[in-house]
């Protein structure tokens, strides 16, 4: 069963994943990318980083899994 802390761990291995492609391995543009990140659309909602890496989640959602897939969970 995936969790809050699945969806933390996939939402941070997809962010470091695409920063490091694009970075390559110069780990000052892998920190200033991952510090200036704006507006992510995870797992767990919309959320930036701080220039420390601090999650500041702008939306928070309820998730679940389907199919394979997180999608939002809906009040009944």
């Amino acid at each position: 069963e995936a969790d809050v802390y699945s969806a933390n761990a996939y939402d941070s291995f997809k962010i470091l994943a695409a920063t490091i492609k694009e970075c390559k391995s110069d780990s000052g543009c892998v920190l200033q990318e991952i510090s200036g990140l704006k507006g992510y659309a995870g797992a767990n909602g919309q959320f930036s980083l701080d220039e420390r890496g601090v999650a500041k989640f702008e939306q928070i959602l309820l998730k679940t899994v389907k199919n394979g897939k997180f999608v939002v969970l809906e009040s009944q």
